[in-house]
């Protein structure tokens, strides 16, 4: 449904003076009251982002191993928000966040996100669009059905089917060479990132439990991971224990998703945020990554249950921008006044202001956290840091006058959006121009978005879990998005050039992806805001180890 909103200067301002917000990062935090005077907006005074605080690393040993023995009798209770809904291994149930870890302990991939070894231990290209890649010999699954080559191509036919892996568009064939050996061919190249969604989304099983399952393992799965069900209420507790036959030996484990320190964990669902935090308390949970900001405090230095409990401050995939109409039909399609709209914006104070302050300001359109992001960056004055002056002078530059300049402003509904929004309307209110804020439910927001004609400015968010590459397609690349042109409408054959150079395998190096964030910040295409930080709580009895998509490993757990 669409409506107008136009809110005050006091209420977007009072979100940047009490720091409101019930959760970290990109949740939606509480509405704020309106403050008693109308303020004017300034540069933030405390632009130090929060600091990750410093979660446990797996290590391997010099065989790179990560085996650890399992420790007899212990137990790990984990707090969840909701249930398992199935156990089928391509169900988009087993995509879902409280799931994912409990899904990796009972199913595996052929490699990690990180390309660890897990089913395979290696991999190589035959050519540059076939890979063939080597599985152990020796693997089971719970049942004692032995995994082949052909189980693999199987689990990625049905993988492929269900519609719930994405990235893997790539794959044209899958096909067993031998027993214990699999070869993809592709229909390109792999860009950057191809090969870690190929190979480490796609649940591998044996054919023979599956085709045995009466129910498509919807309530009896039967992986060949280190764990098994033992027992699953809906919407109250889900046990998994370690199996006695797991198939690896200790110098087969090659990456911590393999390991199996625990033996029982135990995932309890708790839907309400208060009571997580009473679980904590009273130690009928070890962990939780869903405590709100006001509650992390009684576990935080000087809190209540300190003593007992480390938070862990970890990045969240998600960047948020603002992003101009730079179509011919936007008074935006001027670069001039695209540089006057960023400078005027204070992206720490957003953090500040909708965030609690628990986010980082990227100085680029991708994740400031990612692996491949230039820290140096993050040191240029030309990438529109606050600046009301020079704002200003750009928008004198590019022919408006104070006052004289409306703009339509799209976003997603939700608190979370509506308050980067207002907060957006409030600083280029500052800067001379009126902005109307138009929100959109999230399924409706691109369809809006496709006219051209309709809007001026949007605020949205992307994710990337890997590559800043991947931040910078999901905008860029006219590929993505049916008008054939970047989501923002930027039409620029130099731009996708850089783009794909930097996708490629060999064109990944900092001196390209430095070019693309040169052109991309001259040419005001996008403004990257910052990305948002989730917490997690657990008893300090255990360190938690988290993988690339910070979600916890809760086989891998180490006891202090």
């Amino acid at each position: 449904m669409k409506k107008n909103v136009v809110l005050s200067l006091s209420l977007a301002f009072a979100l940047l003076l009490s720091g409101c917000g019930a959760g970290a990062g990109n949740t939606e935090p509480a509405g704020a009251e309106p403050a008693g005077e109308e303020i004017t907006a300034t540069a933030s005074e405390t632009a130090e982002p929060v600091s990750e605080s410093p979660a446990a690393t797996a290590v391997a040993d010099e065989s790179g191993s990560y085996y650890q023995e399992t420790v007899e009798g212990s137990v790990l209770n984990i707090g969840v928000g909701s249930s398992v809904t199935s156990w089928n291994p391509w169900s988009n149930g087993m995509n879902a966040a409280t799931s994912g870890s409990m899904g990796g302990m009972l199913y595996q991939t052929l490699m990690t996100m990180e390309m660890e070894p897990v089913l395979a231990y290696e991999y190589e290209a035959v050519d540059d669009t076939t890979y063939d890649f080597h599985i152990w010999d020796n693997i089971t699954d719970s049942l004692g059905n032995p995994l082949t080559a052909e189980d693999v191509v199987f689990s990625y036919e049905q993988g492929i089917a269900s519609g719930n892996a994405h990235g893997i568009d790539i794959i044209e064939t899958v096909t067993a060479l031998d027993d214990y050996t699999v070869e993809f061919t592709f229909s390109h190249e792999p860009y950057i990132g191809d090969l870690e969604s190929v190979v480490g989304q796609i649940s591998i099983v044996t054919r023979a439990s599956y085709e045995a399952s009466s129910d498509n393992m919807v309530n009896t799965p039967v992986g060949t991971g280190a764990y098994v069900l033992d027992k699953w209420v809906a919407d109250s507790i889900t046990t998994l224990t370690v199996r006695d036959d797991f198939w690896a030996k200790p110098e087969q484990i090659l990456s911590p998703s393999m390991e199996c320190s625990v033996e029982t964990v135990n995932y309890k669902v708790i839907s309400e945020s208060a009571q997580l935090t009473i679980g904590l308390e009273n130690g009928d949970i070890d962990f939780s990554n869903a405590i709100t900001n006001e509650d992390l405090s009684f576990f935080e230095e000087g809190g209540e249950y300190a003593a007992n409990y480390n938070v862990d401050i970890l990045p969240a995939g998600l960047t948020n921008y603002l992003l101009c109409n730079c179509s011919e039909n936007s008074v935006c399609s001027d670069p001039v006044l695209r540089e006057a709209i960023y400078y005027a914006i204070d992206a720490q104070s957003i953090v500040n202001g909708v965030a609690n302050g628990m986010g980082i300001v990227t100085h680029d359109g991708s994740n400031a956290t990612l692996q491949d992001y230039n820290t140096a960056w993050n040191e240029e004055d030309n990438y529109y840091n606050y600046n009301l002056e020079t704002a200003k002078k750009k928008l004198e530059e590019a022919g408006y006058a104070d006052g004289k300049l409306t703009l339509t402003l799209y976003c997603e509904s939700g608190d979370l959006y509506t308050n980067i929004s207002t907060l957006v309307q409030a600083f280029l209110n500052q800067l001379g121009i009126n902005v109307n804020i138009e929100p959109y439910e999230s399924t409706m927001l691109a369809d809006y978005v496709a006219d051209s004609k309709s809007w001026d400015l949007l605020v949205c968010c992307f994710g990337s879990e890997d590559y800043i590459v991947n931040n910078w397609a999901h905008i860029c690349d006219p590929a993505n998005w049916s008008w054939g042109k970047s989501y923002n409408f930027i039409d620029d054959d130099k731009l996708v050039e850089l783009l794909y150079t930097c996708k490629t395998l060999d064109g990944h190096t900092p001196e390209n992806l430095d070019a693309f964030h040169k052109y991309a910040t001259d040419n005001a295409y996008m403004m990257g805001l910052y990305n948002g930080y989730s917490c997690a709580v657990m008893n300090n009895k255990y360190s938690a180890v988290y993988n690339i998509q910070n979600n916890l490993i809760a086989q891998a757990t180490i006891f202090n």
